[in-house]
């Protein structure tokens, strides 16, 4: 990563953490009165975790596990308020907080973490796991995509937690992240 590069540039050579990312904030949003749907921020959860540790992030830390009182982020002239928890009222579990699940069981224990260019628009990160591999990847708008280097039917799971199987060289992907 550019700021690792220029850390070691000065002498510097420290773990970097992210104390706080949450998302996606709903004054960014195409439709900045509502909040966005809960596959939205689920998406965010898998995306900012991916990227992040693939530019050598050692910790990253949510914004924030539950909030106690009402959600308290409001756009300029809007009357609603939005949530980035993952839990509601300490209990409720948001579909964020079962996608991060996920994330962790599929990803756990990783040793090594690459960029992979397979295309334009698309963005792939294999991991290093005890079983192998494990490739992240989501697509600016729908697309196909041909794992290179991975032959036959691959396992594929959506942040929902479903499984399927299908050609390596034709994994259908959308802005939504897919663990293969």
């Amino acid at each position: 990563s550019v700021l690792r590069t220029e850390m070691k540039t000065i002498g510097y050579d420290r773990p970097i953490w992210v104390t706080e990312t949450g998302g996606p904030h709903p004054c960014t949003s195409p439709q900045s009165a509502q909040e966005p749907p809960p596959e939205r921020q689920s998406s965010e959860v898998v995306k900012r975790y991916v990227e992040l540790l693939s530019a050598g992030v050692e910790r990253v830390f949510w914004f924030g596990l539950q909030r106690d009182t009402t959600p308290a982020w409001r756009c300029s002239g809007g009357d609603s308020g939005f949530d980035f928890m993952m839990l509601i009222r300490g209990q409720e579990r948001r579909l964020a907080f079962s996608t991060y699940q996920l994330m962790v069981q599929k990803l756990d224990g990783f040793t090594a973490v690459e960029r992979v260019n397979i295309g334009e628009g698309i963005s792939a990160f294999r991991f290093s796991v005890r079983s192998g591999s494990a490739v992240v990847l989501w697509a600016d708008k729908d697309r196909v995509v041909n794992l290179a280097g991975t032959a036959g039917d691959v396992s594929v799971t959506d942040i929902l937690g479903r499984p399927s199987r299908s050609s390596a060289s034709a994994i259908p992907v959308t802005t939504s992240p897919l663990f293969v």
